[in-house]
């Protein structure tokens, strides 16, 4: 019997809680069709390593933060990792990067929070990266 193929799966906000992406990125790999994209959407490498004062950008670390404003505060852990470890993952396993966006808040979030829109159009906070399956 063989097994159904997907053609786009989304991953959002979650791999840098993994210390390794490879088992992950196997996976989609293994469930996606040959063609079939792969888009995920990380904290930008930049932003993580002045957010957490990190002094080994090349560095894979473990670092962890706390946070507020869900009832008790909640410390998280995770891993912040060079950009180099966020790609390398993915091409060396299978994909090939078809398109990076560094997004940037909408004109409307201005009047909403006039602060955070100021910082994410002065230095970015996310990434997203399409990632298409080669063939086999």
């Amino acid at each position: 019997m063989s097994k159904a193929k997907i053609i786009a799966a989304y991953e959002a906000l979650a791999l840098h809680y993994l210390p390794d992406w490879t088992p992950a990125i196997r996976e989609f790999y293994r469930v996606l069709k040959p063609g079939g994209y792969l888009v995920i959407s990380i904290e930008h490498s930049f932003f993580e390593y002045n957010f957490f004062q990190s002094t080994q950008y090349f560095q894979t670390e473990p670092v962890k933060c706390t946070w507020k404003g869900f009832g008790q505060p909640v410390e998280v852990h995770s891993y912040r990792r060079p950009l180099s470890a966020c790609i390398a993952p993915l091409t060396d396993n299978g994909f090939y990067i078809d398109r990076l966006v560094e997004p940037k808040p909408t004109p409307e979030f201005e009047q909403y929070d006039p602060r955070h829109f100021k910082e994410l159009n002065e230095f970015p906070s996310f990434m997203c990266m399409r990632a298409v399956r080669r063939g086999d």
